[in-house]
This record gives structure tokens, sequence and C-alpha cells, in this order.
């Protein structure tokens, strides 16, 4: 009976002995190795851009969305309001994409009377009396956030072509050289608003908004023995928030670990720097970073990163 439970004891301590030498040798310190990024996922892509004749603040500029609220300051005579309400339904009609509503002063688009409202706003095209007064420029489509409006000066035109021109450097179209252009600088009431306009609005507004994920920089993707090191930053270049973003870490095709990163907005980015993340295996021959999200993406071959 003593030589049995001598022998379980003894074979209780190897298997123990086993178990650590084991477990020195995974974590024995080794010089740590820089892996290979096999994919081109950090590459940014670029939005198409296509040839036209038109001028832009910056070409692709839009909303991200085709139901945009406005809201015309009470100090607008009644002329004024009509003329601009005019304007509205002149692009709505003609693009059959783009819908406008009246809603209150935290609209898409404020439209003011009154000189003493005139500012220099940071981001606004003073080009006329409109332009875009808040918006993401580090998106696929750059992000149209608030619009303005000044309609200070009367119109003796019998059509709203003033407050056309201006609705038109809201949604990002510059000054044209063509005299007979709506989009000349100076006004003239025989001037012709081109269906290239809204060809051009058309084109842009029928594009779905979704959100966009990738990898803008990934750093010192390392291995040292059975650790994982890493340092990279996740940007959403799309026109939609992402929601609950995650990063998953997969060795050999099988999931290590999953990184909460929550809701991204717009243009928003975020770093992850990541030390001693233990890996199943010192053969493990690819490491994979995956972004994952639940929202809707342009592209999502840009979401993994392969690294050997």
């Amino acid at each position: 009976m003593k030589k049995l439970i001598i022998s379980i004891i003894i074979i209780a301590l190897l298997i123990f002995l086993g178990f650590e030498l084991n477990l020195l040798y995974k974590n024995w310190p080794r010089e740590s190795k820089e892996l290979k990024i096999q994919s081109n996922s950090i590459e940014e892509n670029q939005s198409s851009k296509k040839e036209s004749q038109l001028t832009y603040f910056s070409q692709n500029l839009r909303f991200n969305h085709n139901n945009i609220s406005y809201n015309i300051d009470s100090a607008c005579s009644l002329e004024k309001r009509n003329r601009m309400i005019e304007a509205f339904s002149v692009l709505s009609r003609e693009t059959q994409i783009i819908s406008f509503n009246e809603a209150d002063k935290n609209s898409d688009i404020l439209v003011s009377c009154s000189d003493a409202e005139i500012q220099n706003d940071e981001n606004l095209f003073i080009s006329g009396e409109g332009g875009p007064s808040k918006y993401i420029n580090n998106t696929i489509y750059p992000v149209i956030l608030k619009g303005r409006i000044f309609l200070y000066k009367e119109s003796n035109c019998g059509s709203p072509i003033v407050e056309v021109h201006e609705l038109l450097h809201v949604f990002g179209f510059d000054h044209s050289k063509d005299k007979s252009d709506i989009m000349y600088p100076k006004s003239d009431c025989t001037q012709e608003l081109k269906i290239a306009y809204f060809e051009e609005l058309k084109r842009l507004y029928s594009i779905k908004p979704l959100a966009e994920l990738y990898f803008k920089e990934a750093d010192n993707i390392t291995k040292a023995g059975i650790y994982l090191n890493f340092a990279l930053t996740i940007l959403n270049k799309g026109i939609l928030p992402a929601k609950s973003v995650n990063l998953s870490v997969y060795a050999d095709n099988k999931k290590v670990k999953s990184f909460e990163l929550g809701d991204m907005k717009i243009g928003e980015g975020q770093k992850l720097t990541i030390k001693n993340l233990q890996l199943p295996s010192l053969n493990t021959k690819e490491v994979s970073l995956k972004i994952e999200s639940q929202s809707e993406e342009y592209d999502y071959e840009n979401n993994v990163l392969r690294a050997s």
C-alpha cells in the first residue's frame, strides 16, 4: 500500500514538474520579432472622383441623409421666406432624391435675413451669402453638418435665382465663370440652372450612407515567444457612426481575444496599444487583427490586418 502511495506521489510530482517546465519554457525570455504585415489594409481608399465642369468647395461634399431640415428666421419677410421655400422645392423637384422639411433652429440649414447675423465662422465659405458652416473633411465623402444662408439682399428676379445660388453653395458648389450659369458670382435674372447640378446631386445622394472602418496606422506588431504586442489606430471614415466596434485578435484563424471600442463617430479614430497578449502556441504562424461592428460598411476587405 505504501509503495502505491509513493508511486502516486512520484507521478503527481513528475506531472507537476512537467507542467512547470513547460510553463517555464513558454515564458522564457525570447528576442522580440517584428511581424510582417501581409495585407494592404492600412492604405487609405480614396472616394471616386468624377471629372466634371462644375466647380466645388470640396468635391463629394454632402449631407449624410437625403431628407434635409431647414429653419427660416422670423426676421425674414414673407417674400424672402416664400422665395427660399421655392428654392428648396426646385432642388427637391429636379433631383427627385433630396427632400426638405421645415424644423426648429437645430435644423441642417439655417436661413437668416439680418445683416447683424452675418458671421465669419471658421469653416464657413463666404462666397456670396451661403455655404456649409460646419463639416467633417476626413471621410470618404466630406460630410456637411450644418449650412447657413444669408438673404440680406433684395432680389428683383421673378424666380428664386439668388436663393437657389446660395442653396447650391450650401451643397458645396463654388462660383462658375460662365455668366449664363446661376452660380456666376453676380446674379442676373436670365441665368440658368444647368442640369449638371441636378445630375451631380442625384449621383452623390443615390449613394447609401454607411460607416467605413479601417486601420489608419499599425506599428510595432511584434511577437516575443508566446506573447504578442501591437499598437494601431482605427478610424471611421464613413459618413455614419459605427456601432459597437470591436477589435478581435486571431492566431492561425482561432480567436484569442476581443477588445471593445464602443461606438465610433464620423471621422473619429481610436488608438489601441496591447502588450503581452498571450497566444495559444509558440508555433503560431499568422496573427490576424479584425475590426468588427454592428454597422454596415462600404468595404469589409480593409477590416482585416494579417501579419506573420
